[in-house]
């Protein structure tokens, strides 16, 4: 199998290791079963023709900078810990195989293989770039910085093939509190959560489960059900995307102007129309409309229904703007009944409060301090987790502006960007899906045009089927810039 490798001679911050892993990679690790595999996947879409000699170079750079991305895990003194091995490598293709099909296996052990993986393949004018992260080592806004030296060392290489490129630093002591992370302090507003509370919300939470997507019944594909998962990826246009813009703002006006007081949001703040009703909080209401309208024509329509969607948060500060690539996620859970998901507006004020709340509080970091406590006792805590429940309904993660942070660094032509000669126009990431939460999707915004990554689950749904689900996802956006 084609690799990149690595001289070991070259790899930052190498004298840190190894590091003991963290509670959330230990649980990326108990999660990760061959059904569902904890990787996240990001596909850029690029104009013009890549030198693959100098684009395999720039990797080469770019992962030396990145050390987990090259980590293995090891047992040491009864303990799994991060180590870097002599000579790493990657795993790399560069073919004609479809953007949505991987070269490689299904299954991903961190005992033998690095962190990532990356694949392509040129056509005519158009090329696309593959990566994939085991989310124990990077999240995708991690991978998105390597993204950044990558193309920044391709841009340098372009003008001169010999250089040495010149990256912004990076702060690889953030390696070691990549684990650590912090709440804001209760202030006269808002105070911590009792342990009642917690007791009562950990019990909602588990044995309140929501509604999982609606399996079609068996057809006649039925045998063409596989471990793969089903990956999609819808562009809209420069038009349709300011049409959707433009209606998400007009649903922020209605939002306002439909009273929403000031016990609601917050007496000693003014909320304006953007923190009110963000894009994000939007696609969160209509997925939840989407999959209560799925489950319904699929006879999953009980009145009890409750659909929870899993939000990923960034636990990242200040401090971490210049880490390297690593995992620093938690996760939101945004929750509707049946009866309250069928008034658009009054839903997307619901999940406003609920999105505010988990900003405001740090909420995400609830997950993270469970399996903290959990790592203490692995058994249990692998028990647990691999335990065949819906935790959620579905998953939403936005990475809004793709690119924006690094924009500076390359020049703008027609809402594109450009890298040495070649233009990045597209930038799709596809979260990972676990038991019983069966749909993704990952948003986000490149050149003017927002991109949607949909990922289906394999084992639940065949081609068919979920293209069906798929079609119904594409067709609420486009209904919603049509007035329907």
């Amino acid at each position: 199998m084609p690799q990149i490798s690595i001289d070991s001679n070259q790899v930052a911050a190498k004298e840190l290791f190894p590091f003991p892993l963290v509670p959330m990679e230990h649980f990326w690790l108990w999660d990760d079963t061959p059904t569902h595999p904890k990787r996240f996947r990001i596909v850029v879409g690029i104009t013009g023709t890549i030198d693959r000699m100098r684009l395999e170079k720039s990797i080469a750079i770019s992962l030396a900078r990145h050390p987990m991305l090259l980590s293995l895990v090891r047992t040491q003194a009864g303990s799994r810990c991060w180590y870097l091995p002599e000579g790493p490598s990657v795993r790399w293709q560069w073919n004609e195989c479809k953007w949505e099909e991987s070269p490689f296996p299904h299954t991903w052990d961190l005992c033998n293989e690095a962190g990532i993986r990356l694949w392509g393949h040129q056509n005519e004018n158009t090329a696309e770039l593959s990566i994939e992260t085991h989310h124990a080592a990077s999240d995708g806004l991690g991978i998105r910085q390597f993204l950044r030296d990558v193309f920044l060392a391709y841009e340098q290489l372009t003008e001169d093939t010999d250089c040495v490129p010149q990256l912004p630093k990076i702060a690889y002591d953030r390696l070691s509190s990549r684990g650590t992370f912090s709440r804001p302090k209760p202030s006269e507003e808002s105070r911590s959560t009792t342990l009642w509370e917690k007791l009562v919300g950990a019990y909602h939470f588990h044995f309140l489960g929501p509604t999982p997507v609606a399996i079609p019944k068996s057809s006649s594909t039925a045998n063409q059900k596989s471990l793969q998962h089903h990956y999609f990826r819808h562009t809209f246009n420069h038009e349709e995307t300011e049409r959707i813009k433009q209606c998400h703002a007009d649903l922020a006006s209605r939002v306002l102007a439909e009273g929403s007081n000031a016990n609601e949001v917050g007496s000693s703040q003014s909320i304006s129309l953007e923190s009110l009703s963000t894009f994000n909080d939007s696609a969160i209401a209509r997925m939840m409309q989407v999959l209560v309208a799925w489950n319904q024509s699929h006879g999953a329509g009980s009145s009890n229904q409750r659909i929870r969607i899993m939000v990923p948060t960034d636990l990242r500060t200040l401090q971490d703007s210049r880490a390297p690539a690593t995992n620093r996620i938690g996760f939101g859970f945004v929750v509707a009944a049946l009866k309250d998901c069928h008034d658009l507006v009054g839903l997307l004020k619901s999940v406003r409060l609920q999105i505010n709340a988990i900003r405001k509080y740090r909420l995400g970091l609830d997950f993270v301090e469970i399996f903290g406590l959990l790592a203490n006792y692995p058994r249990v805590a692998e028990w647990l987790i691999r335990r065949k429940r819906c935790l959620a309904t579905g998953i939403l993660t936005n990475m809004g502006d793709s690119f924006g942070r690094f924009r500076k660094h390359f020049e703008s032509n027609a809402g594109s960007f450009k890298v040495g000669d070649v233009h990045v126009e597209s930038f799709a990431g596809f979260p990972p899906l676990r038991t019983k939460t069966l749909f993704g999707v990952g948003m986000s915004h490149c050149s003017g045009k927002l991109t949607m990554g949909i990922i289906i689950d394999g084992e639940a749904f065949t081609q068919e089927q979920a293209n069906l689900l798929r079609q119904l996802w594409i067709q609420a956006w486009l209904d919603s810039i049509q007035g329907n």
